[in-house]
């Protein structure tokens, strides 16, 4: 990322990172800017004072293959997390609504093909299952079936980048282990060919 992407932060972004209670989804969807800039996309806010629709969190656009994507940054809330109010959850009683996040994203009806960074926010053993599985987790295959079955069949979401940064839930001197992260490219969307090999060039880890 160079001064000139940095110069270019969003002025609505940089108030939500002001703001303790909005800091959680900011910082997630910084994180997907961050990550498709390194991929070696332009990126493009949308109008957020157009309330004719509703806005994917960005567009962007690849340099090389000028593929155009929607993306669209969602993370769970949780109580007694990263500013939210409450007490925090036992070990094992987080609940995964990712379902309905996802909807959330698809719901939206973007121009171009949806690419998705969804942050489990979640402690590292709590989401090591869902993230280290191959294949992926049943608990995901079933929650994306269900999509697809509600959309005719097609993958509305053509990337799916699920993550887990669970830094803030580590005491004093503790570490995590590995990085916690799941990439699913859709093989039943409408996604043209060529963003296909734009996902697997740029964006989808090796």
């Amino acid at each position: 990322m160079g001064v000139n992407d940095t110069a270019r932060l969003d002025k609505h972004l940089v108030e939500r990172l002001k703001n303790h209670n909005l800091f959680h989804g900011a910082r997630h969807e910084l994180f997907a800017e961050a990550t498709c800039i390194r991929a070696g996309f332009d990126i493009e806010h949308e109008d957020e004072t157009d309330r004719s629709t509703r806005h994917a969190e960005f567009t962007a656009t690849h340099r090389v293959t000028r593929q155009k994507i929607s993306v669209e940054a969602k993370s769970k809330h949780r109580p007694g997390v990263m500013g939210q109010p409450g007490a925090r959850a036992q070990e094992g009683k987080y609940d995964m609504p990712i379902g309905k996040l996802l909807n959330d994203a698809i719901d939206k009806r973007p121009s171009h093909p949806l690419v998705v960074f969804l942050d489990l926010n979640l402690p590292w053993k709590t989401a090591a299952p869902l993230l280290s599985m191959e294949p992926p987790h049943p608990f995901i295959h079933k929650t994306l079936d269900r999509i697809r079955m509600r959309n005719g069949g097609k993958d509305p979401i053509s990337l799916l980048v699920t993550t887990n940064h669970p830094e803030h839930y580590l005491e004093d001197e503790e570490f995590v282990s590995s990085h916690q992260i799941l990439t699913m490219l859709s093989n039943v969307s409408d996604t043209p060919d060529l963003m296909r090999e734009t996902y697997r060039r740029y964006i989808v880890p090796q």
